[in-house]
C-alpha cells in the first residue's frame, strides 16, 4: 500500500485494504487504520461488486465496505 498505493486502481486498494483488515482480524491486531482508509474510498458500483465477487468469502466484508 506504501509503495505503489497511491497509483493503483481505487478498486485494487479496496481489495487489499479489504485482505489487510481480514488478516488484522485474525491476527487479533487493530484493524482501524485500515478500515479508515478502506471507508474513505469512493467505489463505484462496478468495485464493489469485484470485490464482493472476489472477497465474498470473508466474514464481515459487508461491515468494512463503505
Amino acid at each position: 500500500m506504501r509503495r505503489h498505493g497511491a497509483d493503483a486502481p481505487v478498486v485494487e486498494r479496496g481489495i487489499a485494504l479489504c485482505n489487510l483488515i481480514d488478516l488484522a482480524t485474525v491476527l487479533g491486531e487493530p484493524t482501524d487504520p485500515w478500515a479508515t482508509d478502506l471507508r474513505g474510498l469512493e467505489l463505484s458500483t462496478d468495485d464493489r461488486q469485484r470485490i464482493e465477487s472476489e472477497l465474498g468469502h470473508l466474514p464481515g466484508l459487508q461491515e468494512w465496505l463503505p
